[in-house]
């Protein structure tokens, strides 16, 4: 069965049209390269050397598949019953032993080319694992999804006509027989030769003559073989070197254009690389400008302002010098006046004074209980506050806006008061200008009573203050409580966002402080009221790209742009659709850590807040601080700076604190002079505190951007280095690989030439053996020939023997006749001397009668 986990691939189609048939297989990225196999046993992609052994270790007949006749099995041409099976990983020729083992590790499924050429085979047994080859050998591998396994795996085969191997051996028989009957004639015409010599003597010194030339002639033709046959193998092996080196030239070349290659390409990155940092820094130098120019018109009009404010001021100042002028005028006229009418007018002061003082007692207690019903009318609207938020449990949201609300709403009378402050300081030296003359003129009585009432009034508005904040933190403790009743039954769950929401947040503990974006990184900044700051301030509250029950925070001037955390960092990215994008970029709405506001928490790394440091936004773990939750909890208001939530009911309530606040400044208009001042100083030291925040902020922002400059330029380098360190492992792999390609040939031609130097070596002593037996035959018949020509000189010389004693015989027989001759001329001498015989000179002749029986018997001899 098939592993689930396996690629599923499609198989072939038509593959068996090929089963059956003798087929060479070769490699689709060498494709010079054919499957054989080796005397023992291993399977190789080899090169072809053209040799016939080659062809044969290189032909494959495709069957059925043993394990299931749907796929195929490959097996030798040359050595049937062997088949191709994987062990261990690896490729072996084996002989079938007809096992279940067996026949389905030599059994594979055709698949089309997994390179998109040609075809692959997967084993039936372990499916997943293809035939591929790497360092020459062959193997079974998963596919790893690499372009070089792919083609690795892709086999093109080529189909070649079937060996007839018996035939072969029939003719190497029958070629065998052959040379066993031509030299046994050979030795047969030898032997008869040397019969014929033995027979023949008179040819037998010729025939002797002409065998050694023969032999001669055979061996200086068989040293021609040898010589001519060394020249052939040298002649191939330096054809051979040359062809391996002019490979080994063509891959080295072609190795130097690919290095040649990847060192221009390398260049050419680097050079991309260069431009983009050139174009980063001139953006990060356009931006900074961009910055600059802003903070230089931001500090031109802040100068603007103050010299407006300060033309102003001196204006301001010359008007009331000139009323104060006139009215000193018109203050020393009243005094002449009054010093006439003195006199007639103090019993009526006096009078005055005295319904003046029940007056102010009256108002007084009139405040008294204007004041006691304010406060009854503060705790009823608190309780029904308290009603209200206890009705609204269930809605999370609406509960932190309304405290939100109540704390602008705080926040707000506070500013509108000092802004009447502000506003009434001019009123207020005025007043306090006259009542200083006042008191100059009026007796010390009138100051002691002037400073017990002010002492009244001082005790008065304590209490009251005393009562309202009394009664403030009664409601924010009744809200508090509600809140985490309803905090721990949402289990501090935000319901999602369902439509986009322009809003702006602002940081709990410095309110004039809003969430920014700024040359894309996350900061708190304060307002300068410029529509650049209005912008990067204004944020799209949309679904969590994650999560839609969360948030995620879209620019407005920059879409498609999202707060996200990378590093513990906040950063304004463009979304690239990623998961850790979508993750990083959405957060959890949770009620404010420091009671008021609210607070979000990543979705992707719970327990971390968005908070300010420094400035700098960031995620952090709550660490159980009150700065902590101050700083990770925000003030959320609608985009056109409303309230996003009770707008109205809350105006209301702001509008009645400023008509109460305006009242009680006006009932306590002495001891808000003091106030004021001591408001005044506390101011100049916030603005102080804030400037040198703000330098502090300005240092920490230059150190966090060269700071962030240098990560990103180490960044660069360790990525750089990296890439280097990758190249330079990819090269050793492809040194090592190119390497391992050339000691494989370099083994394989060795192997060859031992096989050719095998084979030379059997050639020779074959050649030794026929030539020992010839030469050992020949010494034979040269032996017998030298034997019989022995023999024959022995038969000759006792021929000349007996010849030599037949002609001394001869000459003993001839001198012994000639001297019988002579013998007998002497008697015929003598004899003729009585009758003189004729010469021949004459033509005469002897006389018969007396001398014809010796001249018969000389006759005789002579004819004998």
């Amino acid at each position: 069965k098939r592993s689930a986990e396996a690629p599923q691939h499609e198989p072939r189609p038509h593959m068996d049209d090929n089963k059956g048939t003798t087929l060479k297989f070769r490699a689709s990225n060498y494709p010079t390269y054919f499957v054989r196999h080796q005397n023992n046993g291993e399977v190789w992609a080899a090169e072809s050397d053209g040799s016939e052994s080659f062809g044969l270790d290189s032909t494959w007949r495709v069957v059925p598949g043993l394990a299931n006749p749907e796929g195929i099995s490959f097996e030798s041409a040359n050595k049937p019953g062997h088949y191709i099976r994987h062990e261990d990983g690896l490729l072996f020729l084996h002989e079938s032993n007809g096992t279940d083992r067996f026949i389905c590790d030599a059994t594979f499924q055709r698949r089309a080319g997994l390179s998109g050429t040609g075809e692959s085979f997967e084993s039936e047994n372990k499916p997943g694992l293809f035939i591929r080859h790497q360092d020459a050998r062959l193997r079974v591998s998963g596919d790893d999804g690499s372009d070089l396994f792919k083609n690795d795996a892709s086999w093109l085969r080529d189909e070649v006509a079937a060996p007839n191997v018996a035939a072969a051996e029939e003719s190497d028989q029958a070629a065998t027989e052959q040379a066993a009957r031509e030299a046994a004639e050979k030795a047969q015409q030898e032997r008869k030769q040397a019969e014929q010599a033995a027979r023949e003597a008179a040819e037998r010194e010729q025939a002797e003559a002409a065998e050694r030339e023969r032999v001669e002639k055979e061996q200086a033709e068989a040293v021609e073989r040898e010589k001519v046959e060394k020249e052939q193998a040298e002649a191939a092996e330096r054809e051979r070197v040359e062809k391996e080196q002019a490979e080994a030239e063509a891959r080295a070349q072609a190795e130097r254009e690919q290095a040649e290659l990847l060192a221009k390409e390398q260049a050419e990155q680097a050079a991309r690389e260069q431009a983009e940092r050139e174009q980063a820094e001139k953006e990060v130098e356009t931006r900074a400008q961009e910055e600059r120019e802003r903070e230089e018109q931001a500090a031109r009009e802040q100068a603007e302002r103050e010299q407006a404010e300060q033309a102003a001021r001196e204006q301001a100042e010359r008007e009331e010098a000139e009323r104060k002028q006139a009215e000193q005028a018109a203050q020393e006229q009243a005094e002449r006046e009054h010093a006439a009418k003195e006199a007639a007018e103090k019993a009526a002061q006096e009078q005055a004074e005295r319904e003046q003082a029940e007056q102010i007692e009256r108002e007084k207690a009139k405040q008294a209980a204007k004041e006691h019903a304010d406060k009854e009318a503060a705790e009823q609207a608190a309780r029904e506050q308290t009603e209200q938020a206890a009705k609204e449990a269930a809605e999370q949201a609406e509960r932190e806006q309304v405290e939100r609300a109540a704390r602008e709403a705080t926040e707000q009378a506070e500013r509108e008061r000092i802004e009447q402050a502000a506003r009434d300081q001019a009123a207020k030296e005025q007043a306090e200008a006259e009542a200083e003359r006042e008191r100059a003129e009026r007796e010390q009585a009138e100051q002691a009573a002037r400073e017990a009432a002010i002492k009244e009034e001082e005790e008065e508005a304590a209490r009251a203050a005393r009562e309202a904040e009394e009664a403030a933190r009664e409601a924010e403790r009744l809200q508090t409580e509600a809140q985490a009743k309803d905090v721990e039954a949402a289990s501090n769950v935000q319901p999602p966002v369902q439509d986009p929401v322009l809003m702006k947040f602002r940081s709990s503990n410095y309110p004039s402080y809003f969430i920014r974006h700024q040359k894309g990184e996350g900061w708190v900044s304060e307002s300068d009221g410029s529509d650049l700051f209005r912008q990067d301030s204004t944020w799209r509250v949309v679904p969590g790209l994650a999560n839609p029950a969360g948030v995620s925070f879209e620019s407005v001037n920059y879409p498609q742009h999202y707060l996200r955390h990378e590093d513990g960092l906040i950063h304004l990215h463009q979304s690239n659709g990623s998961d850790r994008f979508l993750c990083d970029a959405t957060f959890q709405r949770r009620a404010g850590l420091s009671g008021t506001g609210e607070s979000f928490e990543s979705e992707n790394k719970p327990g971390l807040f968005i908070r300010h440091q420094d400035a700098r936004l960031r995620v952090s773990g709550d660490d159980g601080s009150d700065l902590f939750k101050n700083d990770a909890s925000w003030l959320s208001e609608a985009a056109d700076g409303g309230v996003s939530v009770g707008e109205d009911a809350e105006r209301a309530q702001r509008e009645q604190a400023a008509r109460e606040e305006h009242l009680r400044a006006e009932r306590e208009e002495q001891e808000r002079v003091q106030r004021e001042e001591a408001e005044r100083r506390h101011r100049e030291q916030e603005e102080q505190e804030r400037a040198r925040l703000q330098a502090e902020q300005q240092r920490q922002v230059e150190a966090e951007r060269e700071q962030a400059e240098e990560e990103r330029v180490q960044r660069e380098q360790a990525d750089a280095a990296r890439e280097q360190q990758e190249r330079e492992a990819k090269d050793r792999e492809d040194k090592e690989r190119m390497e391992r390609e050339h000691h494989e040939r370099v083994r394989a031609k060795h192997e060859r030439q031992e096989a050719d130097r095998r084979r030379a070596e059997a050639e020779l002593q074959e050649r030794q053996e026929r030539e020992r037996v010839e030469k050992e035959r020949a010494e034979k018949a040269h032996a017998e020939a030298e034997a019989q020509r022995m023999q024959r000189e022995a038969q000759e010389q006792a021929r000349a023997e007996a010849e030599a004693k037949e002609r001394a015989t001869k000459e003993r027989a001839d001198r012994e006749k000639q001297e019988r001759d002579s013998a007998l001329a002497k008697q015929v001498s003598d004899a003729s001397k009585v009758t003189p015989a004729p010469t021949r000179d004459d033509h005469t002749t002897i006389p018969v009668r007396e001398n014809q029986p010796l001249l018969d018997k000389k006759e005789e001899k002579k004819g004998g």
